[in-house]
């Protein structure tokens, strides 16, 4: 993976590659050749023209939330760091003209750094190239609420000075150090309270929203998605908001599987609402999704690009959003 293949149009950046869980906690080789219920692979990325992948340092909370220790995400990443050495990557944030992989970590869920010993732990991590830190996954944590938890959201519900939504005071920790040591915050899961928090206090720090894996809640309603005034804060937040080929997050009026196109049409609104700069995408392959077809894998993505072109994009704008947007956000990251 030294070199762009010359057929390619447009270097490709990803948000939010879920392939560290699959070589932590399922055995998957480093080589990544191909691997039972995975969706990328060497062939494939070289295929889709990666050239910057945010690897998703995910620690499973099981079916109840369970009290990870910090010494289990060093270990993660200590995987992340071999698959570099592995591939030949180099770990950094993408160059403008890229001539081989590069790639930066990500912590999908943050109740792994939900202590003291977790918040001393951030600037450390920042320094080894983790520069995006999520907050939750699918249930409330010790950080903030979720926007998937029913159980939470009912005893809200029932009882909302008992179970507050939004962050903690130690997710308000959470954010603030992160910020302080060079991260940003990702609000993918997040429940609607905490995103608009997250986006108040990175607006005093003077630091961009990502949400590295979401598409349009008026498209589909699942409670993943983001309403257009969120797409539009993340925009002026000067952030980005990454397009998931996850089915369940795409929804078709006709009930039909989605496919390639409706992909296409979230990521039109999303241009529309963000901003052209703001957007790019997040795919979440790997992550053990149902992927909408024609996206099972990164050599989608020509089609990806015929659709939007179909759409009336402009070259330019489909640049952006498959690599350049993510270039320039991340390029205040030192390599």
């Amino acid at each position: 993976m030294s070199k762009a293949p010359r057929t390619c149009a447009s270097p490709l950046a990803d948000l939010h590659v879920d392939t560290l869980y699959q070589v932590q906690y399922r055995r998957r080789p480093l080589d990544l050749t191909p691997f039972p219920k995975t969706q990328v692979t060497a062939a494939s990325l070289e295929a889709g023209c990666v050239r910057f992948l945010l690897k998703s340092l995910f620690v499973p909370h099981g079916l109840k939330l369970r009290r990870a220790k910090p010494t289990e995400l060093n270990a993660l990443l200590a995987q992340g760091e071999a698959l570099a050495r592995a591939q030949r990557w180099t770990i950094g944030a993408p160059l403008p003209a890229p001539k081989n992989t590069r790639v930066l970590f990500s912590v999908e869920g943050g109740q792994v750094l939900a202590s003291e010993a977790g918040l001393a732990l951030i600037p450390k991590l920042v320094r080894r190239g983790v520069r995006v830190f999520g907050l939750v996954h699918a249930y409330d944590n010790d950080l903030a609420a979720s926007s998937q938890d029913p159980v939470s959201r009912a005893r809200r519900k029932k009882a909302p000075a008992k179970y507050p939504d939004g962050l903690t005071p130690l997710g308000q920790r959470y954010v603030d150090v992160v910020h302080a040591s060079g991260g940003v915050i990702d609000v993918s899961h997040a429940s609607d309270a905490t995103f608009w928090q997250v986006v108040e206090r990175a607006a005093t720090a003077g630091a961009p929203v990502l949400a590295t894996h979401s598409n349009a809640r008026v498209l589909c309603g699942h409670r993943r998605n983001l309403t257009d005034k969120q797409l539009a804060a993340i925009g002026a937040s000067g952030g980005l908001v990454g397009a998931m080929f996850h089915v369940p997050t795409l929804c078709r009026r006709d009930r039909r599987p989605p496919t390639v196109s409706d992909v296409a049409r979230h990521i039109t609104h999303l241009v529309k609402l963000a901003g052209p700069r703001a957007v790019a995408i997040g795919s979440d392959l790997d992550g053990l999704i149902t992927a909408a077809r024609g996206l099972e894998n990164h050599r989608g993505i020509a089609v990806l690009v015929d659709e939007l072109r179909r759409l009336g994009m402009s070259r330019a704008t489909i640049r952006a959003v498959l690599y350049d947007n993510v270039q320039r956000v991340f390029s205040r990251f030192k390599n």
